[in-house]
C-alpha cells in the first residue's frame, strides 16, 4: 500500500510526466509493472535493485541548489554525494572506495569549493579509521594540518581546543620560526589580563631548540609566530637554561642575586631550593646555606674536597681527614698551614712539666749543663736549630720543655740563694770577731 501511495505522490507532483518511474504490480488502474516479479521502486530506472532506487538527484524544499545527488565514476571511480550547490560555494561528501580507486583507502571526505566546484578543498577526511582535518591522507588516528601561522595574536590557522575562558592551540609550521608549538592561554570573559604559556620547538632561525615561555597580551610577536619570553630553554646540544635565554653550561640557572653577604640573605629570592623531609638547602648566586642546624658537604669516595679562590686551591680536606691550607702536604699532622697564623687565643692540650718538682727528679747540675752546652750547642732536652728547621716545633711539647727549664732554673736559683745565705752568715760571724 505504501508503494502505491508513493507512486500517487510522484504522479501528482509532476515527476512521473518528465522522468522514468517504475513501480511493482498493483491494483487495477495503477501503472502496470514493466518487470514482472520486481517489488522495488525505481526513479529513472525500470530495473531498481533496492527498495528505492533513484538514478538522479533529489531536491529539498523546491530549491535547486539544495539537493542530494550522486556522481558515479567521477575522477577514477569516486562516488560523491553533493549536499549543497549555491553560487560559487559548494559542499560535498565524497565516498572513497579503495577497491575501485587503485588501492586507495576507504572512507569519507568532506570537501568545500569556493569556485563553483572546479577546485575542492578537503576539510575532514575519515579514511581507514583515521581522521584528518585539513590532511588529505591522515597518518594517525587524528591528523591536523594547517598552513603557516600568520602574524596574529590568536594564532589564526592553529588547531584550537577552547573552553569558556581558556584555550589550547596546537601549531605546526614550516616558516623557519616555530616548527611546532603548544600554546595554552587564559582569556577571561569578565576581562583582565590574558595569560599565555607555550612550549615551542623553534626553527633553525632561532637556534633550533625547545623553549617554555610565559607572557601576557602585551608580549611581543616574533615575525610570524607567537613569541613568549622564554623561561626555560633546552638546546640541541643538551644545555638547559632556566631564566637564562642562552645557557652557557649544562645547567644554567639565573635569578637576580639577593646581595652576596650573609647579613642580607633573603631565602625568598634564592635561585635554587632543595628540600627533603628534614632539611632545606638554598643556593643563591655565590651563597650556599641551610635553614636548619645541619648541613653536610663532602665526598662519599676516597678522595679529597677542595676550596679555592682566583682559580687556585686554598684549602684541601684530605680523604684521611687531614686539612691543609696553603699547601697540599700534611705529613702526619691533622692541620698543616703553608704560611703564618694570627689568632687572639690558642689552646693546646698536652703534658706539663710539674714532674721537675718531684723529689726523685734527676736534675742536671749547672756544671753538667755547662758541659752539655759546650758539646751540643743547645740546652738538654731542647731540639737543635737543625731539628726545628727540619721537623718544626710541637707547641705543646715545646712549652712543656721550656717550662721544665724554667722550673730547673728556679730550683737552681733557690739552691744558690741558700748558699748565699750561708755565706752571708759566715761573713757576718767573721766580721764580729
Amino acid at each position: 500500500m505504501r508503494k502505491y501511495l508513493f507512486f500517487s505522490f510522484m504522479v501528482a507532483s509532476g515527476i512521473a510526466s518528465a522522468q522514468t518511474l517504475y513501480v511493482p504490480s498493483g491494483p487495477s488502474g495503477v501503472v502496470p509493472p514493466t518487470s514482472a516479479g520486481n517489488t522495488n521502486v525505481g526513479v529513472k530506472t525500470s530495473s531498481p535493485v533496492t527498495d528505492l532506487d533513484v538514478r538522479g538527484e533529489i531536491a529539498f524544499g523546491g530549491a535547486s541548489n539544495q539537493r542530494l545527488r550522486q556522481v558515479v565514476g567521477e575522477n577514477t571511480g569516486e562516488d560523491m554525494l553533493v549536499a549543497n550547490e549555491q553560487g560559487n560555494y559548494h559542499q560535498r561528501i565524497k565516498i572513497i572506495d579503495g577497491n575501485t580507486q587503485q588501492g586507495l583507502s576507504q572512507g569519507f571526505a568532506f570537501e568545500t569549493s569556493s569556485n563553483a566546484g572546479t577546485a575542492w578543498d578537503r576539510v575532514v577526511s575519515i579514511l581507514d579509521g583515521k581522521v584528518g582535518i585539513g590532511a588529505n591522507s591522515p597518518q594517525g588516528l587524528l591528523h591536523v594540518l594547517t598552513t603557516n601561522i600568520s602574524n596574529s595574536h590568536y594564532l589564526v590557522g592553529a588547531s584550537i581546543i577552547e573552553g569558556a575562558d581558556s584555550r589550547l592551540q596546537l601549531i605546526s609550521t614550516d616558516n623557519g620560526y616555530a616548527s611546532s608549538f603548544i600554546h595554552l592561554s587564559s582569556v577571561p570573559e569578565a576581562g583582565g589580563v590574558n595569560r599565555h604559556w607555550g612550549i615551542m620547538h623553534t626553527g633553525i632561525e632561532r637556534n633550533d631548540r625547545l623553549e617554555i615561555g610565559y607572557g601576557t597580551t602585551s608580549s611581543s610577536l616574533y615575525s610570524g609566530a607567537w613569541d613568549l619570553p622564554a623561561k626555560m630553554v633546552i638546546e640541541t646540544s643538551g644545555e638547559v637554561g632556566i631564566g637564562r635565554p642562552v645557557p652557557t653550561a649544562q645547567l644554567d640557572v639565573y635569578r637576580d642575586a639577593t646581595t652576596g653577604d650573609w647579613a642580607n640573605i633573603d631565602i625568598s629570592k634564592a635561585t635554587l631550593r632543595i628540600e627533603d623531609n628534614s632539611s632545606v638547602m638554598y643556593i643563591d648566586g655565590n651563597t650556599l646555606y641551610s635553614t636548619n642546624n645541619l648541613m653536610n658537604i663532602g665526598t662519599m669516595s676516597n678522595d679529597w674536597l677542595s676550596l679555592g679562590t682566583n682559580s687556585t686551591e686554598r684549602l684541601r680536606i684530605h680523604a684521611n681527614g687531614r686539612v691543609s691550607i696553603g699547601t697540599a702536604v700534611t705529613g702526619s699532622h691533622l692541620l698543616s698551614v703553608g704560611g703564618s697564623i694570627r689568632s687572639q687565643e690558642v689552646v693546646v692540650e698536652s703534658g706539663w712539666a710539674d714532674y721537675v718538682f718531684d723529689p726523685d727528679y734527676d736534675m742536671k747540675s749547672l756544671e753538667e749543663v755547662e758541659e752539655f752546652i759546650k758539646e751540643n750547642k743547645h740546652l738538654p732536652g731542647i731540639p737543635s736549630a737543625v731539628e726545628v728547621e727540619k721537623n718544626g716545633v710541637n707547641l705543646g711539647e715545646m712549652n712543656a720543655k721550656l717550662l721544665e727549664k724554667i722550673e730547673e732554673l728556679t730550683l737552681h736559683q733557690i739552691e744558690m740563694m741558700k748558699m748565699l745565705k750561708q755565706q752571708q752568715e759566715i761573713i757576718e760571724q767573721l766580721t764580729n770577731q
